[in-house]
């Protein structure tokens, strides 16, 4: 592991490596940062929007809240409706009056879909016409109002501001309740859907408006965002412009606004997709830049495997022979020049080296030789005088038979 880490081959990828990824990091960051300005700016816009609406249904709201209010203290036949209980005309009678004049005021004024009253000590309800598009609707409609208002106690959050029910299966609205102080309750009953606003007038751009309640729950009759459900917590905080959701395998911008004495919230979803469109052109170049950049370094490290490692290796292979002794190695031509510069320089200091060394072995050979020679000379004349010198003391001693075997 040490050995790469020392290659030149290693530190070329690193260098490489070192400029491109930075280079890649920062586009993509770029790209990112350009998203969430373009989000931020989208979400503005459209909280913009929502809080104007939000205003406009608040308003309406409180004109019928109010308008219940004034009729539960000025209407002298709702004051007369706790005395004429044991009469059943005049009763009738009061109650026709009563909707008469709710009827008038909701035909010029058309922001709920019905205004009712209720007894409680005859647990009698009666409204003005609501229009329905079945008779199982208006039934579910009363029917809901009813159960709701024999339940409901004087302290309750529906004397306090409009409640969002659900009066059927995936369909709500909201009611708002005036206690007359009789056993009597007005009130006023409105279904979400009415209060939509159409999409072109708030230009959300293939994206829709819906309300949600305080636990972030989908109340309109379109699917909801399954399996999640919206973060409302953040429609109360200021510095949280948005958050995004999945429906339909779409990403959605949702801004949402909560309106003011309703526990219902307004939302708007905006397709993220068409509002990044030119930056997903942009990340997907950038994706595909980087994937570019990967291939050229490939490229890049193949072509300098093939100009300067593959040279380089040859000249360690090389030297490693020469250091073993192999003094026959010699090195190809390469194509770039400076190796070739290199190659038949090493190939002449090989050759150089090498008949230096055959020169000094016969220079050294032929030093042994003459100081051999040197040494012959040396030998025969003592080995003559000792010869001489053995057969006179031969003589001497008169061991003739020694001197003729010599």
């Amino acid at each position: 592991m040490s050995n790469i880490k020392h290659s030149l081959r290693f530190k070329l990828i690193i260098g490489f490596s070192i400029i491109v990824v930075p280079l890649v990091i920062l586009l993509l960051y770029n790209n990112y940062y350009a998203s969430n300005i373009i989000r931020e700016q989208v979400a503005d816009s459209n909280k913009n929007s929502m809080i104007l609406y939000s205003n406009q249904i608040e308003a309406a709201l409180n004109k019928e809240t109010n308008f219940l209010y004034n009729i539960a203290v000025e209407d002298p036949n709702i004051a007369a409706l706790s005395q004429l209980l044991d009469d059943p005309d005049e009763y009738y009678l009061a109650k026709a009056r009563i909707l008469n004049t709710l009827t008038r005021y909701h035909r010029f004024d058309n922001s709920v879909d019905l205004l009712f009253i209720y007894s409680v000590e005859k647990q009698d309800l009666f409204s003005t016409p609501i229009k329905t598009q079945s008779y199982e609707e208006l039934q579910s409609i009363k029917t809901s109002i009813e159960n709701l208002v024999k339940d409901v106690r004087p302290d309750s959050a529906y004397f306090g501001e409009w409640k969002a029910i659900e009066y059927s299966e995936h369909q709500y609205a909201l009611i708002r309740l005036v206690d007359t102080g009789d056993d009597f309750y007005l009130g006023a009953f409105v279904k979400l859907e009415n209060l939509m606003i159409p999409l072109d007038l708030i230009h959300l751009e293939e994206g829709f408006a819906s309300f949600v309640n305080n636990r972030g729950e989908w109340m309109t009759s379109t699917a909801g965002i399954d399996p999640h459900r919206l973060n409302a917590s953040l429609a109360l905080e200021s510095n949280e412009l948005y958050q995004v959701v999945e429906k339909d395998d779409r990403n959605y911008i949702v801004v949402m606004n909560p309106i003011n004495g309703t526990d219902v919230i307004l939302s708007a979803f905006v397709p993220e997709a068409r509002m990044l469109k030119n930056l997903y052109h942009f990340r997907k170049g950038i994706i595909i830049l980087s994937v570019g950049v990967f291939c050229i370094l490939i490229i890049y490290l193949a072509y300098l495997n093939d100009i300067i490692m593959k040279p380089m290796n040859n000249l360690i292979r090389g030297m490693r022979r020469i250091k073993h002794g192999n003094w026959d190695t010699r090195l190809h031509s390469s194509g770039s020049k400076e190796f070739a510069i290199i190659n038949e320089t090493f190939n002449s200091m090989a050759s150089q080296i090498h008949e230096l060394k055959i020169s000094v072995y016969e220079e050294q050979i032929k030093a042994h030789k003459a100081e051999l020679k040197h040494l012959q000379l040396q030998i025969n004349p003592h080995f003559l005088l000792n010869s001489i010198n053995i057969v006179y003391n031969l003589a001497e001693i008169k061991n003739y038979s020694v001197i003729q075997l010599m």
